[in-house]
């Protein structure tokens, strides 16, 4: 059986409309404490759909976020890794800084329609002391070797849309469950106050 403890931070719902993310200790607005049998709506995937609807409604200009991230790349379970991601909308634009466990890549620098369509590289390692940028395809191999979805895929609307889908197939098919596990603090946001879902 595969797990997946999905939380979504309280910050994801009510995120800013500026690139700057306050500091980890500010809780800047309070929100009422939800019981922990019950999850807004009564359904799991009701609630992300209304995540989705409220986020697209904000008509976000952009963010910035530190992203934990451990994926099965071709089979293997790859070392966890954490990124300094900064996001604008439009032009859609991503900067990704490796803080931790960089493979292939040390920055990344993607800005739509420019640049030949290509990501800027800073490589990771011994190349990255040989040659400070390389161009690469954002769909390309590199790309693939380096995460399961491609820099032009990134963002709290694009994985909440990928997730709806894949949840809802399950639930469809009966190969899923998911439940809400509360309201929990989570250390990798800040220790903010995030609604708890897992998928088994």
């Amino acid at each position: 059986m595969y797990r997946l403890l999905f939380c979504l931070p309280l910050c994801l719902l009510l995120a800013p409309q500026s690139v700057e993310a306050p500091p980890a200790s500010e809780q800047p607005l309070a929100l009422p404490v939800a019981d922990a049998e019950s999850i807004p709506g009564g359904d799991a995937i009701d609630f992300l759909q209304k995540c989705l609807d409220h986020y697209n409604q904000q008509s976000i200009a952009g963010y910035s976020l530190i992203m934990h991230k451990q994926e099965r790349i071709g089979g293997k379970l790859q070392p966890s890794e954490e990124i300094e991601v900064s996001f604008r909308a439009k032009p859609y634009s991503v900067f990704m800084h490796w803080l931790r466990g960089e493979r292939l890549a040390e920055n990344v620098l993607y800005v739509a329609g420019m640049n030949g369509g290509k990501m800027l590289v800073h490589p990771a390692g011994i190349a990255g002391k040989l040659v400070k940028v390389v161009s690469r395809d954002p769909e390309g191999e590199d790309a693939r070797q380096s995460g399961r979805y491609p820099v032009t895929q990134l963002g709290p609307n694009k994985t909440l849309e990928r997730t709806l889908k894949d949840w809802k197939a399950g639930r469809n098919s009966g190969t899923s469950k998911i439940e809400f596990l509360g309201m929990r603090n989570l250390r990798e946001a800040g220790d903010r106050l995030c609604y708890a879902l897992r998928r088994t």
